[in-house]
C-alpha cells in the first residue's frame, strides 16, 4: 500500500518513541528527553490532514530516528520495490559534493570520479544536506554523517524526490 492515514503514522511514531525510550540504552546521551518528547510531538503534528505516502513515512520516521544521535541505531528503508528503483551509483560525499564511484546501469568506469551537480534538476548539494539530517550519525560527528549520506545518497533521493525509470544527471568530470 503506497499511502497511509496520519493515524497510522502517529500509532507508528508512538510506538517507535515507546520502544526507543524502553529498549535504547542511550537513547537521552545527546537529545534530552524533553527535547526528544518535544521533536516526537512536532512530528506527530505536522502529519499532513489527510494522507501520508509511504515514502514520506519513512522519511518522518527516519528523522525520529536520527535524532537519537546513535550510529547503531538506524532504520534501513527499501532500496527497491515493485515500482521505483534507486539511482543506479553508489556515491562518496566529500565536503557539499557527491562522486560517483560506481556506475551499476552500465559501464562501471565511465562515470567514476566525476562530480554529480544535479539529479532530475534537484542540486546534489540538496540532498546531501536533507541526507545529513536523516543520518544516523554519533553524537555531532560530521564524518559519521558524510558516511551515511554517501551509502544512502541513491536511497535518500528516492525517499525525497523518487525516481523514475530514466535520469538525467548533470556531472563535472574530474578535468573539468
Amino acid at each position: 500500500r503506497r499511502v497511509l492515514t496520519p493515524e497510522e503514522v502517529r500509532a507508528d511514531l508512538h510506538f517507535l518513541q515507546a520502544a526507543l525510550y524502553r529498549g535504547h540504552p542511550g537513547v537521552f546521551k545527546y537529545t534530552p528527553r524533553d527535547s526528544m518528547d518535544a521533536f516526537f510531538q512536532k512530528l506527530r503534528d505536522r502529519l499532513p490532514a489527510d494522507s501520508v505516502t509511504r515514502n514520506q513515512a519513512q522519511l518522518i520516521i527516519r528523522l525520529a530516528v536520527a535524532n537519537v544521535r546513535d550510529g547503531h541505531t538506524s532504520v534501513e528503508t527499501p532500496f527497491y520495490d515493485d515500482n521505483t528503483e534507486v539511482l543506479p551509483l553508489t556515491v562518496q560525499v566529500i565536503g557539499g559534493k557527491a562522486f560517483i564511484i560506481k556506475d551499476y546501469a552500465g559501464d562501471t568506469l565511465a562515470w567514476r570520479g566525476a562530480e554529480i551537480r544535479a539529479v532530475n534538476g534537484i542540486l546534489a548539494g540538496n540532498v546531501i544536506v536533507i541526507g545529513r539530517l536523516i543520518a544516523f550519525g554519533d553524537g555531532y560527528s560530521d564524518p559519521f554523517r558524510d558516511v551515511s549520506a554517501s551509502v544512502f545518497f541513491a536511497r535518500n533521493f528516492r525517499l525525497l524526490f523518487g525516481t523514475p525509470k530514466e535520469n538525467r544527471v548533470e556531472l563535472v568530470w574530474p578535468d573539468g
